[in-house]
């Protein structure tokens, strides 16, 4: 089981999008078994895939509450613990409560009625405290969706220094799996357009398949991936 936490401490720059369609993907393309988890008071990501939210019976606060209870069925291989607005109430609580996601995932998974989760996909909320370094502890890897913009660009130290904080204290194992460029107008080379300090040799995704920095600049390349006729372009850097 591979868990991916979604996060940056912005907001508006397409986590939920992010984790909805990474979730869809995993599901629908490559048949994996997965399961959706919004750790977000907003619930944004609930009612991207349920019509009704307030049928919702697999709540994230369950979770912190130590209560027994398996995630809601939304099609053959995918799973969803949702929330609303009363999640927010784990921010008032102690900071041990930050344990109790990953140790109700891991339960979850061990008593699902198949083998388990392929992969566990989690939507954070847009700001540092509790349920943040919850969904740090229980992942293992994390994706960051970024505008490409100074703005929003600015805030991504304080991230970085809060994800080696939680390798540090009580996940060593986690890492960066890459940081998605959203909102791209793909009428500029990304690496300029964003103001990036990716190095030459940094991975990139692009139209014609995986390239260097070096050789997208040399291409003059806007790096993206899935733009669905000329809709929104989405890039993806990977160390």
């Amino acid at each position: 089981m591979i868990t991916i936490a979604v996060a940056n401490q912005k907001g508006g720059v397409g986590k939920t999008t992010v984790a909805f369609n990474l979730s869809n993907i995993l599901v629908n393309i490559h048949r994996q078994r997965v399961l959706a988890v919004d750790n977000d008071p907003q619930g944004n990501l609930t009612s991207s895939f349920l019509e009704d939210p307030s049928k919702l019976d697999a709540h994230a606060l369950k979770a912190y509450n130590d209560e027994t209870f398996m995630p809601m069925q939304i099609s053959e291989n995918f799973y969803l613990i949702g929330s609303n607005i009363t999640l927010a109430q784990v921010a008032e609580r102690d900071f041990q409560v930050i344990f109790k996601l990953r140790e109700t995932i891991k339960r979850i998974d061990a008593g699902s009625v198949r083998s388990g989760f392929d992969y566990v996909v989690i939507d954070c909320l847009p700001s540092f405290g509790h349920l943040h370094l919850a969904a740090l502890n229980a992942a293992d890897f994390v994706l960051i969706p970024v505008k490409p913009s100074p703005y929003a660009l600015a805030g991504m130290t304080d991230l970085f220094r809060t994800i080696e904080s939680a390798r540090k204290h009580f996940n060593p194992n986690l890492s960066v799996v890459g940081i998605i460029i959203n909102q791209v107008d793909g009428r500029k080379p990304v690496i300029e357009y964003a103001g990036l300090k990716a190095t030459e040799d940094h991975n990139v995704w692009t139209d014609h398949g995986w390239q260097t920095v070096a050789a997208c600049k040399q291409l003059g390349l806007a790096i993206r991936v899935g733009g669905i006729e000329g809709h929104a372009a989405v890039a993806i850097i990977l160390s």
